[in-house]
């Protein structure tokens, strides 16, 4: 099991559940049982279980089991997070895209080819887009109303007060970005999916379980199974106003990327 002692140029977590038909690994791409602890399956690989860590959390937290067993536990140059359904990769032409998915349709191990040679090539692409940008993040989704609205219709709006009173008092000089982000905003980035240089990504971690985790001292999770997963579905709202707080006080350089479903 790799430790935090143990120094790796990248780590890219493929978040996942349950045992899968297909999961995409190589040198960078790391197969991440999340919420292991509170399952019975056997499955051999990286587990959130180990060293430090909030496994036993995971229905609450989702994959941020994931992002904190790596925070804690491994030490590296670029970390990162993807799903074993939805991976970034670097788009391709029109027509090539009609090409592949129509030869998709006819066989799944063409299909599994194809997406074998996409994580490929955006592996080999990696360290060229780490040189130019510091964090690699999802097309930011542009819903309909504030995403404070969405969030009131969807889940328990007292949990997202809650969370932005928490973040005026313990970061009040970068409480504006999530002010504006949330209540005057309609743009989200979801699936908490990045890629970070990693002076980046400990602050983020830092500041996310920070104040989620004071909010969980402050609220009674819900009892619904869906509902119950606030903690997730928090941090995907707090991410664009924090990317957004980075580029404008710290200048940094941020490349949205299109994403791949499995």
């Amino acid at each position: 099991m790799l430790n935090k002692v143990e120094k790796l140029k990248k780590i890219i977590g493929i978040a996942y559940h349950k045992n899968f038909d297909y999961i995409y690994s190589n040198e960078d791409f790391v197969p991440i049982y999340v919420g292991a602890e509170l399952s019975d399956e056997t499955i051999t690989t990286y587990r959130d279980d180990s060293g430090i860590n909030i496994s036993n959390k995971n229905k609450n937290y989702c994959e941020l089991t994931g992002i904190y067993w790596m925070w804690k536990n491994i030490d590296s140059d670029i970390y990162g997070l993807v799903h074993y359904r939805r991976y970034f990769y670097i788009k391709e032409s029109w027509l090539v895209r009609k090409i592949k998915k129509f030869f998709s349709k006819k066989n799944k191990l063409i299909k599994r080819y194809f997406f074998k040679k996409r994580m490929e090539k955006f592996s080999k692409n990696m360290d060229e887009l780490m040189e130019k940008y510091d964090i690699l993040i999802p097309n930011k989704d542009i819903i309909q109303s504030t995403v404070y609205e969405e969030y009131q219709k969807e889940h328990i709006i007292e949990h997202l007060d809650k969370l932005l009173e928490i973040i005026k008092e313990n970061y009040p000089d970068i409480y504006i970005f999530f002010e504006k982000g949330i209540k005057e905003s309609n743009e989200v980035y979801y699936y908490n999916m990045f890629i970070m240089k990693k002076k980046f990504f400990e602050e983020y971690c830092s500041f996310i379980f920070k104040v989620l985790f004071e909010l969980e001292k402050q609220i009674r999770i819900p009892s619904d199974l869906y509902q119950a997963r606030v903690f997730g579905f928090l941090s995907e709202r707090l991410m664009f106003p924090y990317i957004k707080y980075l580029v404008e006080k710290q200048n940094i350089k941020v490349k949205e990327l299109d994403i791949l479903m499995i």
